[in-house]
């Protein structure tokens, strides 16, 4: 007999404000059979939205929105999701009230 393993489907969400990004980060996840991506926005708005419908596994998120700063997003979306949180960019000067030291 035969024992098949089952893997776990992570849920992905994609928040970036650049369409080629999100295109990006899809097609490098895609391969993988056991991450599934579960909603991908330019908007923190409609990225509120998804999180609360979806309720993914984790979230990369770069923090350049337009409407609002990403990292302030996240006291929204940990509000509706239980998800982990990456941040994803190419930037590495933030205003100072979100500077961080790393360990």
């Amino acid at each position: 007999m035969k024992t098949t393993i089952v893997q776990p489907v992570i849920k992905v969400q994609l928040i970036d404000s650049h369409p080629i990004t999100l295109w990006g980060i899809s097609h490098f996840l895609a391969p993988h059979e056991d991450i599934q991506i579960c909603a991908s926005t330019l908007s923190a708005t409609e990225a509120l939205k998804q999180a609360a419908s979806t309720k993914p596994d984790v979230i990369v998120l770069e923090p350049g929105l337009q409407e609002r700063h990403g990292l302030d997003l996240i006291t929204g979306l940990l509000k509706v999701c239980n998800a982990k949180i990456i941040i994803f960019t190419a930037f590495i000067i933030f205003p100072r009230k979100y500077q961080v030291c790393v360990l």
